[in-house]
Parts: C-alpha cells; structure tokens; sequence
C-alpha cells in the first residue's frame, strides 16, 4: 500500500472502498499509529511500520460483529488519544475499540452505513488544512529555528 503502512491482508474477492489515518488505542495507555480500512465485509487496523516493530498490533473484525458506533469524550490521557474526541467501536463479543480520526462524525456516518447494508457513496471527504494551521506551523518552526540560531551564536 505504502511506505509508511504495509497492505492489509485481505482476499482476492475483497477489496478496499475506504480507508483513513488513524491511531488505535492498545493496551489502555498507547495509540498506535496506523491507518484504518473499510472493506466490503470487513473493518481493518494496519499499524505503521515503525509503530508494528515497537509492538502494535494489526487488528480487524467482520462488519457484522459491530453492535454499535459512537464517539468518546476527550480523557486527557496523552498518550492513548485521550485529548481528542474519538471513534468507539462496540463489538458483539463486548469488547471496545478506540480509534482517533480525523472528521470523527463522517466516520461514524460512513461506517454506520456500511454496517446497516446501505449504499452510500464512499469517497474519502478529507478537507484541505486551512490557513491558520499552516501559518501556525510556519511560524512555530521558525521561531523554534530562530530560537536554536540564537542559542547556539549565544552559548558558543
């Protein structure tokens, strides 16, 4: 598939209709870097390569096996994605997923309409960074540069 995320393991018959960056909690404590992919009949986690050499696990499940979707309220644990408002995928057997995407309603729209055997146009609606994210990310790194020079010409 890439570079940074190896392919999933699916089957000849199926095939990929949907798919978007996420991380996916592990352990209660650790958000795995990774992507996330719908298929015909299935829901699948890949993690990063680097993220599956330290230990992240591939996940998947049937669509059938989702009792419900929803979205879970920030935690303000760090390093589970527990700052951001994420997916939670209740499965049949009670176990629950947590995943932190980007447009986490369209993604429950979107799922939800693959679980229930609609048919819905799966175009992955990602909007372009507005302005401000990327002036504040200009600006950060400049200032952080500008921050370095100094210290170094400073200190040495």
């Amino acid at each position: 598939m890439g570079i940074w995320v190896a392919k999933p393991s699916i089957g000849k018959s199926d095939s990929v209709v949907w798919k978007r960056a996420a991380n996916r909690e592990q352990a209660g404590w650790r958000a795995v870097g990774g992507r996330l992919f719908l298929t015909e009949g299935r829901l699948l986690f890949q993690p990063n390569r680097l993220d599956a050499l330290l230990g992240g696990k591939y996940w998947e499940c049937d669509l059938s096996g989702i009792a419900s979707l929803g979205k879970l309220s920030p935690d303000g644990k760090p390093f589970s994605g527990g700052i951001r408002t994420r997916l939670r995928i209740a499965l049949q057997d009670g176990s629950v997923e947590k995943f932190v995407v980007n447009s986490v309603d369209k993604v429950i729209n979107l799922l939800r309409a693959a679980t229930t055997e609609e048919r819905v146009d799966l175009v992955d609606e990602r909007s372009p960074r507005n302005l401000v994210w990327w002036a504040a990310t200009i600006l950060m790194f400049v200032l952080g540069s500008g921050w370095l020079v100094w210290k170094s010409f400073i200190f040495h």
